[in-house]
């Protein structure tokens, strides 16, 4: 399908070539433009033969521009997640990105980074089959981490922290993540470079879901211990949002909010439980439930203040927000003595009787 070259070339002037001046075109451009026509082909077998010979062609190349990895890359990338389907053009996939990386890895996993961002937008109502498509996008990143520069982790860690939101959609596709995310981090340089460039994005306020959904998953993997971090970033994606937090966000925080102190609790997030639900409970009561649900410490001392800030939405019109009430207080009968568990018992009855006379009234 392709000539193969046997001597290496050497590309002079690469980091101007773009693919359009005939004078820059290396003697090989014609076998791109061949791979980039059957790049997206249905057909497995042509587009596997693409790859190979493309493979084989960067292989003889002694080096490549940037401007041609990025935009091969992208065209990949972007082929890949969203038409194939079978595991024989994923494997291409790795071995072309492979063959790239060992020219520059940088260019060739910030382009896959800014590929995802533009692929898996953090919006709500994703399926499990759309979840699915970031299984492959984030074995890549994670496996080709430790390949790049500091310099350009920062991206790498963001396009993480939106896999992280997909993947968390589905237990199954979650436990890959995991798994792949953990095999990364046994390697105390490369946790060490995810969490300085979880740090350095959470200066962002714009970017609080996704860092939240990584953080959620690095405290799953024991690679990350700043609770105070975590705590400001839920409390911001979380408590503070505008819009209701999906389940599954709220579900991988869990894995965070588990590993939170009585000290952290009452100093950091405590105060932010008051004020959003103060400024919209219909929104931070799914939140403030998750938070009652995870913790793993007793709160006698602040179970009259809780039970104070939740009455309004015990007493709401809204089913989803009573129901989420109920859960919270059903959540810290665990987390309390007799005493209290008799106080919420009176609590409710009271209410219950409240509401029968109400309606019997009307």
């Amino acid at each position: 399908m392709f000539e193969e070259k046997s001597e290496p070339t050497k590309l002079n002037g690469g980091d101007h070539f773009d693919g359009t001046d005939e004078r820059n075109k290396p003697e090989w451009f014609k076998d791109i433009r061949k791979f980039t026509a059957v790049v997206s082909n249905p057909s497995v077998r042509l587009h596997l033969q693409a790859y190979n010979q493309l493979i084989k062609v960067i292989s003889n190349v002694e080096e490549l521009p940037q401007p041609f990895i990025k935009g091969i890359v992208k065209l990949f990338v972007t082929s890949a997640i969203l038409h194939y389907s079978h595991r024989e053009s994923f494997k291409a996939v790795e071995r072309l990105l492979s063959a790239l990386a060992k020219h520059d890895s940088n260019a060739t996993l910030c382009t896959v980074a800014h590929s995802v961002l533009t692929l898996f937008p953090l919006t709500p109502n994703i399926s499990k089959s759309i979840a699915g498509l970031a299984i492959s996008p984030s074995k890549w990143i994670l496996m080709y981490f430790s390949y790049v520069s500091d310099d350009v982790v920062k991206d790498l860690v963001s396009s993480l922290g939106h896999l992280s939101f997909y993947c968390c959609i589905d237990s199954k596709i979650s436990s890959i993540f995991e798994k792949k995310l953990r095999k990364l981090c046994l390697d105390n340089k490369q946790s060490i470079r995810i969490r300085n460039g979880v740090f350095d994005i959470c200066k962002e306020a714009s970017c609080s879901k996704k860092m939240v959904c990584l953080m959620s998953y690095l405290f799953l993997v024991n690679s990350f211990d700043d609770q105070d971090l975590f705590l400001d970033q839920y409390s911001k994606s979380i408590l503070f949002s505008k819009t209701r937090p999906e389940d599954f966000v709220l579900k991988l925080c869990g894995n965070g909010l588990k590993c939170v102190s009585a000290a952290s609790f009452h100093d950091l997030l405590l105060p932010n439980i008051k004020k959003s639900l103060l400024r919209s409970p219909e929104i931070a009561i799914f939140g403030v439930t998750k938070v009652i649900e995870s913790l793993m410490f007793p709160i006698d001392d602040c179970f009259d203040d809780l039970l104070d800030w939740l009455s309004s939405c015990l007493k709401s019109s809204s089913e989803d927000m009573g129901r989420a009430a109920v859960n919270a207080l059903v959540a810290i009968t665990p987390k309390v003595d007799e005493s209290v568990v008799e106080k919420i018992v009176n609590y409710l009855m009271e209410l219950l009787t409240s509401v029968f006379f109400f309606l019997i009234s009307v």
